[in-house]
């Protein structure tokens, strides 16, 4: 070994290596220098021998304490670059892990010259173990890797030359799995015609398969007699031929080809990893167990001792798609057990007797004597499977009543159903046909594709199933209310897929209960049937229960509310009550299908849902139907316009552009100083920066991690600043934006550590804290909102942001705060987020947060007051997405959360009371962030309302008192105002006044929707209103 830290640039901060540490910052790094590698061959270290290795080695060893703090920065994977000593071709892959990480590699053919990122396919695994080759068509002179899960151990071996398969697996024995498999049988992945062919052969045919398909499953014919050993004891030799290029006992060989045909029918492809073993590769085995440096430490017996070598035990891939599974439940049937509790892979042949037909003609033996009982009879089928339904692309708008937890739609609106079916069997089931039913008016089918996840058999790698095609099956656009669809055979682990393509029709609430999609199976050959409708039962049921599903959606108006469900208190289809104080009661009247407010104050009011959208232009009337029980008396209709000059929208056409408007909106004129920050979803070093940028006076602005974006290389050149800080190390924001940044003229400064919990330190140690004082928030990227509210807060109070994790302080932590002298910390979020444990440990904790992300924004605001922080602009973000509230937490000015569609009524209400307190002043402009997708028009509008304290545009009419029903028709048209997109209606029962004493204070609505007088049609499910009284509207 050499230190060749100068070659290597790593991207990520790793910070230990797996056997010494080398150079280039602190790496994970080990680098071989030549041709050698130790192979233990007898377990004493001391006499390992040498073996010739021509290529360049480094390793990265992920599995140990710190080296993975890095691999990821905000959920995004980041590069690792090589540089190796020589221009090469040939790199050989080896890593490990749980799962197979998604691995992708650049090649560099020049200097920063870099290729497109590339998947690298394994081309073979082994328990947790992975390998492959990879060979370039022209020479590379750097290399870069990443991955989307974080490995236990990467080795890369570079080459000169372009390597042929299995040339170079001289340190991994069996575990490299670096063949050539263009000689075996095996089943074409994407040929799913083909597995379904073999999954319905007879087991007659099973003998003619076997004879017709001997020389493709194995690798030779050639007999080999080889010492075998059981007990320590050498034995007679046995007869082993090559099958899956592996060494196999000649009987235990036949049996085996039986169980892979068998396993093929059923669409599985078993292969063998390791089989009989010679003394010298069982030792290797052996000494690999006790090192723990090769084989992954697998267990292994002593030399002698293994049935490897007696011909008995094969090691097969039970990581395949549906291996395991299979050989669990049919293994036995062929003679095959499982010996080793610990080890999935490890099989044995245990029937003892002579297989007929044997492979390759037979005789010779290996694998077990003649002796020896049959194995016994196969266990019986065991018949299982689960049927689903959910819809996709739905979201709950309307969290009300007995919508709570149910999907919304509105008319026109477009989304999915995902019906699955999986089978969960012993064996394969078919063919299967399946019922559906969509609940007409409200819903319609208008397309469908049938999938399913063979053969990797996890519900997640789809492909589109022969079903698809079936001539039986209802045409794709014409599904129709009710059919059947045939979905042919499922193997053992198979799930298949309905994705129905959906489109809601009709206004829904009152007219169904949440109206639904129900699909049930109606017949599984042999299994189960025959099942006629959803709500009957099948004849025949050998699964043991009834397979039927459905799912529910509200179908709803953005522009008609009825109030007609009678189902539960809360059914108020998105409408609120609004000014507290003015009310006690706000329900739905499950009796009479109402909307019911019980009025106490002078300016109770009714508002509508986030949803609403009236086109002023097509409907002139708006139609109420009311009552109360107090007398004649005058009612108000309040809207607001799209936008109004209080609010303010801040956006671009991506994050990058978006952070540009944001610093072009603050800094005008310009500025000495800027930050930049990775802008990821989930970036830590932006929280950090915010206060920051506050104390030195510049924007915050958004970077990618390998490209400066075009849009803020232009903000860049109008700011004119002389000097850009950069939060954060290369394997966050590389040298090469570095580059392109000082291009443009500014000097360029880093504050980074290896990890979040170090670049905080560094970031607050650069900036102090005059009144001793610091926030800390948690690391976590599932608590991001407190993160942001507190980066804001801590600009506004002019102090720093440290993370904290778990239940311990990190040591970083732990000395910004003794080097900073805080005597008093600000933790932003409840327990969940920054435990009661890592409080205790903090100085003079005191800890801001609510219920919800909501309240924990209003008590930050409300702490921010009383702090002295301005409250003289708000800026309102998106709850779910916070990338833009990066840029504007350097101002110290309040942030509060909004859902997408509505503005929350805590930030609402926290709004309207600001407001309140100016008296006749105005906020200065609140600035939503984000276009309209993120904030749609309702926020824009219901925050117009909140700002100016008072609706912009209003109509009075008078109303009978008398018990009774009226149906209301409002001339909206006769106001001035009444144009364009409306998005928030408010009604006042009561207008200006308190109910007179002695009444009820009951006020009733039946219904709201609007209507065009000019076509004479009304916007209702509904026709032939009663009592109809038109109204004049009043001063």
């Amino acid at each position: 070994m050499q230190m060749l830290g100068r070659k290597c640039r790593n991207f990520v901060a790793l910070a230990i290596v797996m056997t010494m540490i080398v150079g280039c910052g602190e790496s994970l790094i080990q680098q071989n220098d030549g041709p050698k590698a130790q192979v233990p061959i007898n377990g004493n270290e001391s006499e390992a021998i040498e073996a010739d290795l021509p290529g360049e080695v480094f390793d990265f060893d992920y599995t140990l304490e710190g080296a993975t703090d890095d691999l990821f920065i905000d959920g995004q994977a980041q590069p690792t670059e090589i540089l190796p000593e020589f221009a090469f071709r040939g790199i050989n892959v080896f890593f490990t892990g749980d799962d197979a990480p998604a691995i992708e590699y650049q090649v560099a053919t020049s200097e920063d010259q870099w290729g497109t990122w590339t998947r690298f396919a394994p081309e073979s695994s082994y328990a947790g173990m992975f390998g492959g080759i990879i060979n370039l068509s022209q020479a590379g002179v750097a290399f870069r890797f990443r991955s989307t899960v974080v490995p236990e151990y990467v080795r890369f071996e570079f080459f000169e030359d372009p390597i042929e398969h299995g040339e170079h697996d001289h340190d991994h024995g069996d575990e490299s799995l670096l063949f050539d498999d263009d000689d075996y049988m095996s089943l074409d992945d994407d040929d799913e015609e083909l597995s379904e062919r073999i999954g319905e052969l007879s087991v007659q045919q099973d003998d003619a398969d076997l004879s017709v398909r001997r020389q493709e499953l194995i690798t030779s014919c050639s007999k080999t007699k080889m010492a075998a050993y059981s007990g320590g004891r050498r034995l007679a030799d046995i007869t082993v031929i090559k099958m899956d290029h592996k060494n196999v006992g000649l009987n235990t060989a036949s049996a085996y080809e039986k169980m892979r045909i068998a396993a093929a029918r059923d669409g599985v492809r078993i292969q063998i990893v390791s089989g009989f073993r010679t003394m010298a590769e069982q030792t290797y085995f052996y000494n690999c167990y006790l090192s723990k440096r090769c084989n992954n430490g697998n267990l292994a017996a002593r030399p002698g001792y293994s049935n490897h070598q007696n011909g008995l035990a094969l090691d097969l891939n039970t990581r395949g798609a549906g291996v395991a599974n299979w050989l669990n439940r049919n293994g036995a049937r062929f003679g095959f057990k499982r010996t080793v509790p610990s080890e999935l892979w490890h099989w044995e042949y245990r029937a003892g007797t002579t297989v007929s037909p044997q492979v390759c003609g037979g005789g010779g033996g290996g694998g077990g004597s003649t002796n020896q009982p049959p194995p016994p009879p196969p266990p019986p089928p065991r018949y299982d499977a689960n049927l689903s339904v959910k819809f996709l692309g739905l979201t709950n708008f309307y969290p009300q009543g007995s919508s709570r937890h149910i999907g919304d739609a509105l008319i026109g609106d477009r989304f999915k159903a995902e019906v699955l079916l999986t089978n969960r069997s012993s064996v394969r089931i078919g063919p299967v046909r399946m019922g559906y039913w969509f609940e007409h008016p409200f819903l319609k089918a208008t397309n469908y594709r049938i999938d399913t996840d063979s053969p990797h058999h996890n519900r997640s790698s789809w492909r589109v199933n022969s079903a698809n095609s079936e001539a039986k099956n209802p045409a794709k656009n014409n599904m129709g209310r009710t059919g059947l669809l045939e979905m042919h055979s499922f193997a053992p682990g198979e799930s298949k897929r309905v994705v129905i393509d959906l489109i809601a029709t009709e206004y829904s609430v009152g007219r169904a209960d949440h109206p639904d999609i129900r699909v049930w199976v109606r017949h599984i050959a042999n299994v189960y049937g025959e099942h006629t409708s959803f709500g009957g039962s099948p004849s025949t049921n050998k699964i043991g229960k009834v397979l039927r599903a459905h799912a529910q959606v509200d179908v709803l108006k953005a522009d008609e509310w009825q109030f007609a469900s009678k189902k539960n208190a809360g059914d108020l289809e998105g409408w609120r009550a609004c000014h507290d104080g003015h009310h006690d009661r706000f329900l739905h009247n499950t009796n009479h299908g109402l909307m019911s407010m019980h009025v106490t104050g002078n300016n109770a009011c009714a508002q509508s849902p986030a949803w609403t959208n009236i086109d002023a232009s097509r409907f002139d009337q708006l139609v109420i139907g009311a009552r109360s029980h107090d007398g004649k008396h005058t009612k108000a209709i309040s809207w607001a316009p799209d936008s109004c000059a209080g609010v303010k929208r801040v956006s671009g056409a991506d994050r990058y552009s978006s952070s540009a408007a944001v610093s072009r909106h603050l800094f005008p004129a310009g500025a000495q100083t800027a930050v930049l920050v990775l802008g990821t979803t989930h970036s830590a070093d932006a929280i950090v920066a915010g206060p920051l940028a506050a104390q030195l006076g510049g924007p915050v602005l958004l970077t990618g991690n390998d490209t400066l974006p075009a849009a803020i290389a232009t903000e860049l050149r109008r700011l004119k600043p002389a000097k850009v800080v950069i939060v954060g190390g290369t394997s966050a924001i590389s040298a090469s934006v570095e580059l392109a940044v000082r291009a443009l003229g500014p000097k360029t400064e880093r504050l980074a550590g290896q990890t979040r919990f170090t670049t905080a330190a560094v970031v607050a140690k650069s900036m102090g804290s005059p009144t001793r004082e610091a926030l800390i928030v948690s690391a976590d990227s599932a608590h991001l909102v407190d993160a942001v509210l507190a980066a804001s807060l801590a600009a506004g109070l002019k102090i720093p942001v440290l993370y904290v994790q778990g239940d311990t302080v990190a040591a970083e932590t732990r000395s910004a705060l003794t080097a900073l002298n805080i005597q008093r910390t600000i933790i932003v979020g409840g327990p969940s987020s920054v435990s009661a444990a890592i409080a205790s440990k903090l100085p003079s904790p005191r800890r801001l947060s609510g219920a919800s992300r909501f309240a924990t924004a209003r008590a930050v605001a409300d702490f921010a007051i009383s702090r002295g922080v301005s409250d003289d602009h708000i800026y309102i973000t998106r709850a779910d997405n916070l990338i833009d509230a990066f840029s504007v937490t350097h101002t110290g000015n309040i942030i509060m959360l909004s859902n997408p569609a509505g503005l929350h009524p805590i930030t609402q209400k926290f709004i309207e009371q600001r407001a309140g307190d100016r008296s006749q002043t105005l906020f200065k402009p609140v600035t939503l962030l984000g276009g309209v997708a993120a904030l749609s028009k309702g926020v824009e509008s219901s925050t117009c309302l909140a700002v100016e304290g008072v609706e912009s545009f209003t109509v009075k009419f008078e109303a009978r008192g008398d018990s009774k029903f009226q149906t209301l028709v409002i001339p909206m048209s006769d106001h001035p105002n009444w144009s364009g997109k409306v998005h928030s209606l408010r009604i006042y029962p009561l207008a200006g006044k308190r109910p007179a004493a002695g009444t009820s204070g009951w006020y009733d609505f039946q219904r709201v929707l609007f209507q065009s007088s000019r076509t004479r049609t009304t916007n209702s499910a509904r026709q032939g209103f009663s009592n109809v009284t038109p109204v004049t509207l009043t001063p």
